[in-house]
């Protein structure tokens, strides 16, 4: 049974644990550059006049570190099952967080079957390409329905190396034709109204997430990210100017870098604390209007 909770015992004690005895070192020794090395690579970024400290290039899209040192060639079955997160476990621990529920028949009981990287000294694991079975449902933040989708692959990464705790998960919708100009710049739009209302106190939810999902997803793990998104004073909308420079004034007044970032069928929104270099990005499917990824790292 303790196998198929949202994360095992080894994962709470080894990972969680390892992480936050680092973190002081890690912020000693990076400051606030730690976000530079944790996106070093980026899409076509709209240039929003909000604060950021990422250092994006045009080649190649932007990643957590636990993915850019991912080699495929080197990855071999985890141990024993770890880090013993069954399929029910990714609903109740990932899934239902993001608005997206799942349809399917069968056993789910088992641990899903993650890998790790050979030689690797960090704790990482890792679940490529992976078929979700049956169905899944995602809602659409425009008109709040679900609609249903199959042939849903899974990307997971769970664990942390020097950069602090990382968890990245991103689901590929490849039976959706790509994503025209216009609907990603609706996307572009719509999140950075949403983003907008929700870090004036406007709204309780960042594109239908809730702010204490942060925690629920870092298994409790405290950051003063989390904390100041949870916390953020109402604004007077009298007091605030208009467009883009209301969202700069609010990053200013909450200490957060924001970049909106468009890739091919998405676009990712990512908020990062100045103080720590800790960061929670959001991906949002510019087809369906819905999230389609969550990315965190805790420094």
């Amino acid at each position: 049974m303790e196998k198929q909770r949202a994360l095992s015992g080894h994962l709470r004690v080894a990972l969680w644990a390892a992480v936050i005895a680092a973190s002081g070192a890690l912020l000693a020794g990076l400051g606030g550059g730690a976000l530079a090395r944790a996106l070093p690579a980026g899409g076509a970024a709209d240039p929003l006049p909000v604060y950021t400290s990422l250092s994006l290039a045009a080649e190649d899209e932007p990643v957590l570190p636990i993915w850019q040192r991912y080699d495929p060639d080197q990855l071999v079955d985890s141990a024993d099952g770890e880090p013993g997160l069954s399929l029910s476990g990714v609903y109740a621990f990932l899934f239902d967080l993001l608005g997206i529920y799942g349809v399917w028949e069968g056993d789910d009981t088992g641990p899903l079957p993650f890998g790790i990287l050979a030689g690797d000294g960090g704790v990482a694991y890792y679940l490529k390409d992976y078929a979700v079975p049956g169905a899944l449902q995602f809602t659409n933040l425009y008109s709040g329905r679900t609609m249903e989708q199959t042939g849903v692959t899974l990307d997971l990464a769970i664990g942390d190396d020097l950069s602090g705790m990382q968890l990245s998960a991103r689901l590929y919708i490849p039976d959706q034709p790509a994503a025209h100009r216009t609907q990603l710049d609706q996307a572009v739009q719509m999140v950075q109204e949403d983003l907008t209302r929700f870090l004036a106190g406007w709204q309780d939810t960042l594109l239908g997430i809730p702010p204490e999902s942060w925690y629920t997803l870092t298994d409790g793990v405290g950051a003063e990210l989390a904390v100041r998104l949870q916390d953020r004073p109402y604004q007077d909308a009298y007091t605030l100017p208009e467009g883009e420079s209301r969202l700069q004034l609010l990053c200013d007044e909450l200490m957060l870098d924001a970049q909106i970032i468009r890739l091919d069928n998405e676009v990712l929104l990512t908020l990062t604390d100045r103080y720590s270099g800790s960061m929670v990005c959001v991906y949002y499917d510019a087809r369906l209007c819905c999230v389609s990824g969550v990315a965190i790292q805790l420094t």
